[in-house]
């Protein structure tokens, strides 16, 4: 009898968590989950820019170490950071740590293949003058994985169950005084970490330099 009651309890207690994970996006209306999508994307594209785009500019008239300058005060300001916590930061807020984890990869060590240095990492910190003082280096010669600025249209909820969801967006890239370019259905991963949604995509589109008349 106490076995079939362990049982029945733990069967209880089975239905009950796939019950809980299953409402967990309807306890949430799906205005509320795009809403947080929404608040996401422009935030990401800020961080996507300093990542993987043209990044943080680096001042020629401040400290110099081998093929690292300074960065540049106002492109710090532009990006609202002054050191690696804060690049670090940027990323955590909007991406789910598996994302985060790429982008560290990336940008913040080195890229060795077969122990041959393919790109050096884009940002590190030395000591400045003053005492305390900590300076963010700029590699100038890193190489962007891809140019351009993003805006979005029309994001929609293509679906949310439990603590995952994904959305569509019309996604649009410019570059300088180019023509915009546009992919109309782009869609995105979101998960929910410590309560959190956070999205599970880089949402990213570069400007193809190649449809650039000569």
């Amino acid at each position: 009898m106490k076995k079939r009651w362990q049982t029945a309890l733990c069967l209880f207690l089975l239905f009950a968590s796939l019950f809980l994970s299953f409402t967990s996006c309807q306890r949430e209306t799906d205005q509320e989950v795009l809403a947080q999508a929404q608040a996401l994307l422009p935030l990401s594209f800020l961080v996507n820019e300093m990542y993987l785009g043209e990044g943080i500019e680096w001042d020629e008239e401040g400290k110099k170490i081998g093929s690292y300058y300074e960065a540049k005060a106002s492109s710090l300001s532009h990006f609202g950071v002054t050191g690696l916590s804060d690049i670090r930061a940027k990323a955590e807020a909007v991406y789910s740590e598996g994302v985060c984890a790429q982008l560290y990869s990336i940008v913040l060590n080195p890229l060795l293949v077969d122990g041959a240095l393919v790109s050096p990492k884009r940002y590190y910190e030395t000591e400045g003058e003053k005492e305390g003082e900590r300076l963010l280096m700029v590699a100038t010669n890193y190489e962007p994985i891809g140019v351009g600025k993003n805006t979005y249209e029309d994001c929609r909820l293509v679906w949310c169950r439990g603590k995952e969801a994904e959305i569509s967006v019309k996604l649009s890239v410019s570059y300088k005084e180019h023509p915009v370019q546009t992919e109309e259905n782009a869609t995105f991963r979101l998960i929910k970490e410590n309560g959190v949604w956070k999205l599970d995509s880089i949402t990213v589109k570069y400007y193809d330099t190649e449809e650039i008349a000569p």
